[in-house]
């Protein structure tokens, strides 16, 4: 019964097209392969007519069948005639609605040419494991190949209605269905057990770091860097010190689940996170962390677009989910912060620019001198993050800290504020003015030092660029430091730095 509807998706959508080839622009995303074989020659000859602006009817489509040899394959004249009756006069409505099923059709079809396959590799004795591997790489690729464009809809033609509620999954629009979010911040902080306390309030309907979810969510996590005891203690502790009920430990153990996997990446990491994603509803995805399962370079853009936006977004939408990612900063040390914008904390995470383009919002975390404070910077989309002032104004920066009666975080004080600036006042004071004496201290007293790797040491005590640099030309008018060179075979000389006067050097020293 449903081959047969199948079917007739296919036919109304041949047949409208003949009868009104209007219809073809309201299926742009449909090919030859979303049609099964009997009707592939046809949906192919009507392409072709809409792309070289001839006409398309069923006259046309016949001839032109006959010249290709390939009438016959279709079931005849008489066939296509069929087609073309009252019932394919079909409205837009029902093209969109046609078209999902013929997709829908050539998805299924495929999905057991590759469930069959893997069968008949099991069933033959051979390696499984690897068989199953290449089904989920095939699974992947079939979602890289879904489809994801609609018809065109002018711009004016958009409704404005009011947003539908059940899309919304944090704060006000701040994340919804088919979106992403990065919750980004350096390894150690604790963004672990800061997940787990998002995902029970949220799964309770609570607010959670002062984000108030639509309703309480349905959570799945899947994860790679705690172990089950890890996960238990952040959960007690998250639990204890925020006071739950029983009743409260009850509900979030029907919304709230997690996963851990540590042996995919990439295509097959994606096949299987959509597999579980079939298996029950869920509102929100966390996948913790994503440099465990990227599976491929980072700062390639082409790598990430591939994974994020060619694989996990149509996941996000077909399974009507949202999505958080959990991101770790750059390897770097001491790096100021005092300056930065929004925009730039935006880009805090590691990678391409791409990772953090492709978010629709971000979260992050960052130490202050303090070191039990941090502070929460809502980096992308903050306005809607729902935070606010006691006066009502938005606001898009929060401080949370580490509990000191267990694993679980709490609100900041206004003590810990206070505590945070007389930290950084302190930090800023021992930071004495560097002076061209310091940068001289570098340079050995006997031979020289090469002027980048000078410049570069300068920096570890703190010189800024431009600092480092009018140092070195106030030590070389003043005649306390000299340069010289030597020369390199097939290279510009190399410049050095030394504390004596000395002539043109040959070779290297």
């Amino acid at each position: 019964m449903k081959a047969a509807f199948e079917s007739n998706a296919e036919r109304a959508i041949l047949g409208g097209i003949m009868f009104d080839a209007g219809i073809i622009d309201a299926c742009v995303e449909l090919n030859e392969t979303h049609f099964s074989p009997e009707n592939q020659p046809t949906f192919n000859v009507i392409a072709d007519l809409h792309r070289k602006a001839a006409p398309i009817a069923l006259g046309t489509v016949t001839t032109l069948l006959a010249e290709r040899k390939q009438l016959d394959a279709v079931g005849g004249a008489l066939a296509l005639t069929s087609l073309v009756t009252e019932d394919a006069v079909i409205g837009p409505d029902i093209v969109a609605y046609y078209v999902r099923e013929i997709i829908s059709s050539w998805e299924r079809r495929a999905s057991r040419e590759i469930i069959e396959k893997l069968h008949k590799t099991s069933a033959a004795g051979e390696d499984v494991r690897r068989a199953f591997d290449e089904a989920a790489e095939e699974f992947a690729s079939l979602q890289k190949l879904r489809p994801n464009g609609s018809p065109l809809v002018r711009l004016m033609d958009i409704s404005a209605g009011d947003p539908d509620p059940r899309k919304t999954v944090l704060g006000d629009r701040f994340l919804c269905v088919g979106g992403g979010m990065l919750f980004v911040g350096p390894s150690g902080i604790g963004k672990s057990s800061a997940s787990v306390q998002q995902d029970i309030l949220w799964g309770l309907g609570r607010a959670a770091f002062g984000i108030r979810p639509a309703r309480p969510l349905r959570i799945l996590t899947i994860q790679a860097e705690n172990d089950d005891e890890d996960l238990a203690e952040m959960r007690e502790g998250v639990c204890r010190g925020l006071g739950l009920s029983a009743a409260d430990r009850e509900s979030v153990r029907g919304r709230v689940f997690y996963e851990t996997v540590q042996e995919l990446t990439g295509s097959a990491f994606l096949a299987h996170v959509d597999r579980r994603l079939a298996l029950a509803e869920f509102d929100l995805l966390r996948i913790d962390p994503f440099l465990a399962y990227l599976g491929s370079d980072i700062t390639l853009s082409e790598k990430t677009a591939a994974f994020l936006r060619s694989t996990l977004n149509p996941i996000l939408t077909r399974r009507r989910v949202a999505c958080i990612i959990n991101h770790h900063t750059p390897k770097v040390t001491n790096r100021d912060t005092s300056n930065w914008r929004g925009s730039d904390w935006a880009y805090a995470g590691a990678g391409s620019a791409d990772v953090t383009n492709w978010a629709r919002a971000a979260l992050v975390i960052d130490p202050t001198h303090t070191p039990h404070v941090f502070k929460f910077i809502a980096a992308k989309r903050g306005s809607r993050i729902g935070w606010e002032s006691e006066d009502g104004e938005k606001e898009v920066v929060r401080h949370y800290c580490h509990a000191e009666d267990g694993i679980y975080w709490r609100a900041s004080t206004g003590d810990d504020i206070a505590a945070v600036d007389r930290a950084a006042e302190r930090s800023k004071s021992t930071k004495r003015t560097k002076f061209p004496a310091d940068l001289k201290s570098i340079v050995p007293e006997v031979g020289s030092i090469e002027k980048k790797q000078l410049l570069d040491s300068a920096r570890k005590l703190e010189f800024t660029k431009q600092g480092a640099a009018d140092a070195l030309n106030l030590l070389l008018e003043s005649g306390e430091l000299f340069t010289l060179q030597v020369s390199r075979a097939n290279a510009r000389p190399e410049v050095r730095i030394s504390r004596q006067s000395q002539p043109l050097l040959k070779g290297c020293e």
